[in-house]
């Protein structure tokens, strides 16, 4: 597992909940993702203080995805005085599982790390 640091600043209070609280589509060009996605789209159902429910749609080889996940929020870096910085995901069926992390957000842009 590898992860990133943007513009060579200390990992800052990045809030994955509040970042995930939006009623607009969270749109993802690029990511650190093993898998050949070229961008995904994600519509939040339901958020709670540690959960999420969302939809998460893709293009895959030419087929289009849409999954429903449910995630539970985390501290990746372990500090518990800090907001939640990151989200393991699963799909319902189970098959499909991710952690993501939030490096860095602003009001127009936003760094995940996507990883096992």
């Amino acid at each position: 597992m590898s992860t990133i640091l943007v513009r060579g600043e200390k990992q800052s209070e990045q809030d994955i909940v509040q970042f995930w609280n939006t009623s607009e589509l969270i749109w993802t060009a690029v990511t650190t993702s093993s898998e050949a996605i070229l961008c995904k789209a994600d519509l939040k159902v339901d958020i709670s203080e540690n959960n999420i429910t969302f939809y998460r749609a893709y293009v895959r080889r030419s087929w289009f995805y849409k999954r429903e996940y449910n995630g539970t929020f985390r501290h990746f870096y372990q500090n518990l005085s800090t907001p939640y910085d990151s989200v393991r995901i699963q799909s319902r069926n189970g098959r499909n599982k991710a952690r993501e992390v939030l490096h860095y957000q602003s009001k127009t842009t936003h760094v995940p790390w996507s990883g096992p």
